[in-house]
């Protein structure tokens, strides 16, 4: 019966669909476009550490004048010299392959974070659309509460003015069709509120008449292994290990630094404007260098960054040890939460159907004159507190799952496309 109360306000080819919205949202999110300019950043990062152990192959080029005072017989007053240079660093004292590491854990973390936070903006598309499908739907029972009232204040009416009811049972019809009429008008604004914020979810404009998708179902989510908090685990773990080896690398400049390079250079020099052509002065050289350097005193500025970098690592540690914990309580509380939820929505479903057996023989009784209007409205009000109560359960169980889903980063599109 209750679903039938919404069948005829539900126009799919008219209205945006949730797929339609969760493809337009990860479109138009800046949030969803940070997250994955971020993934992008890291990526090319990644590349560029990685090429790092290619050789490199650079060109130089130089022409101008000279002058000098006196100038010698020979002296060439043009300046000539062009170099094609082939390096390759051998080994930095282990820098660059820190910084490799630091970038790959970096792609990795991006990633994962990418994935919580497209989680997180279909939670906020699909609760939306729960919320208004809520709203709509409790709407419609107001308004199918509202009418019921209606009709049995007018037959009042029309009896208390034929002399068959009191004046008593009129005012009581009287007062529970206004307070019909004021729930139907509170249930109108927050289905209008909801839709609003869809709009703004998704970056429309409000002010036009935009329809979407009542769902006729609430949306949630299954979760295998709720209280299996990998994602979290992996962030953290990732943050801590970039904050150590970003301290390693800073440390690292109190060592002596240790080189080891190749090159080939080819080129030529001082042609222009002298006797000799390009070939005549062209050298080919290589060099295969060992360098070793030492900060032996630079006013402590090493040792200082050394010690912010330390503390740095420090703070990030216990941040990140901080977030890990918050997210792990809030895991736990959803989970307790949805179970009893569930339970709960058991119940309603139950209430739901005994208020309903309960209504339909107090309506009989009532319309064959052996119980007042006092136990007719009470049990009608029962009634359909009693659907109101199931939607709000259904709803908060598709919420609490919604929600659980997001903090385990295990929620994709693929659940709610068509």
């Amino acid at each position: 019966m209750i679903f039938a109360i919404f069948a005829l306000f539900i126009n799919h080819s008219q209205a945006w669909t949730l797929n339609e919205a969760v493809q337009h949202a990860q479109q138009q999110s800046p949030l969803y476009e940070s997250q994955r300019a971020q993934k992008q950043i890291a990526a090319e990062e990644l590349k560029a550490q990685e090429y790092w152990y290619l050789p490199g192959l650079s060109f130089s080029a130089l022409y101008g004048v000279q002058g000098a005072d006196p100038e010698s017989v020979s002296y060439n007053d043009k300046i000539s010299e062009i170099n094609l240079a082939l390096t390759e660093k051998l080994y930095d004292n282990g820098v660059s392959s820190k910084r490799k590491s630091i970038a790959e854990k970096k792609m990795e973390l991006a990633r994962l974070q990418f994935q919580r936070g497209q989680a997180e903006l279909l939670r906020g598309v699909v609760s939306s659309f729960n919320t208004y499908s809520f709203f709509q739907k409790i709407m419609e029972v107001e308004r199918t509460y509202r009418d019921e009232i209606q009709k049995q204040f007018k037959l009042t009416r029309n009896q208390y003015h034929q002399g068959l009811k009191s004046h008593r049972a009129f005012l009581k019809f009287k007062a529970q069709y206004n307070r019909s009429l004021i729930s139907f008008s509170q249930a109108e604004r927050r289905m209008a509120r909801s839709k609003v914020d869809i709009s703004n979810l998704l970056n429309l404009d409000p002010i036009q008449e935009i329809e979407f998708e009542v769902l006729k179902e609430f949306k949630g989510a299954q979760v295998n292994n709720p209280l299996v908090d990998d994602l979290d685990k992996a962030i953290r773990t990732l943050e801590l290990e970039i904050s150590e080896f970003e301290a390693k690398i800073i440390e690292r400049q109190n060592w002596p630094e240790f080189y080891l390079a190749a090159g080939a250079n080819y080129g030529s020099a001082n042609y222009w404007g002298s006797s000799s052509g390009f070939s005549d002065k062209d050298l080919l050289s290589y060099s295969l260098t060992i360098n070793l350097k030492f900060n032996i005193f630079d006013w402590g500025k090493t040792r200082h960054l050394n010690n912010a970098a330390l503390l740095r690592e420090d703070v990030n540690r216990a941040n990140s040890q901080i977030k890990y914990e918050t997210n792990r309580t809030d895991l736990k509380k959803t989970q307790i939460e949805l179970e009893q939820l569930r339970a709960t929505k058991s119940l309603s479903h139950e209430l739901r159907r005994s208020e309903e057996e309960s209504y339909r023989a107090t309506e009989r009784e009532f319309r064959g004159g052996s119980i007042g209007y006092y136990d007719f409205i009470n049990s009608l009000d029962d009634y359909y507190s009693a659907i109101k109560a199931e939607l709000q359960s259904d709803y908060d169980v598709a919420e609490s799952e919604l929600r659980l889903a997001a903090l385990l980063g295990k929620l994709t599109d693929d659940e709610f496309k068509n």
